[in-house]
């Protein structure tokens, strides 16, 4: 029975003596693997800045542009503007000339009709006097 005791307790003596080395590898292994990470994040970490500033001043120029479209978009609404005034004040112009082009026509009428007359005369045959 002291046999059966003392070869299990050697076996876990000699495997504590030949584990070792193999343990002491493997912590080196994991080191090694500790510093290829650490200057993996380092590197992860600069490039992180990068995109960050990258991402900073992507968000910069969407800013300016869309300051820009807001801009056009004012100049259009104002142009717009510009525009339906200026038609009314077409519309108004139109107006005028019609009503110009009428007293015009019945002056010539009236000279016809008079014949050579003199300007007074012309003037009291004409039915508006208004000069415009």
């Amino acid at each position: 029975m002291k046999k059966f005791l003392l070869l299990p307790v050697l076996f876990l003596f000699l495997a504590s003596i030949f584990l070792r080395p193999v343990f002491a590898e493997t912590v080196e292994e994991l080191q090694k693997r500790i510093n290829d990470l650490q200057s993996k994040i380092t590197e992860l970490q600069g490039q992180g800045k990068t995109l960050s500033s990258q991402i900073a001043v992507m968000d910069n120029q969407i800013n300016l542009t869309e300051l820009k479209i807001a801009s056009t978009e004012q100049q259009i609404t104002d142009l717009t503007l510009d525009i339906d005034t200026t038609t009314k004040k077409i519309g108004k112009l139109e107006g005028s000339l019609d009503n110009l082009t009428r007293i015009l026509i019945n002056r010539i009428k009236a000279t016809y009709i008079i014949g050579s007359a003199s300007s007074f005369q012309i003037l009291l045959g004409s039915s508006d006097v208004s000069p415009g």
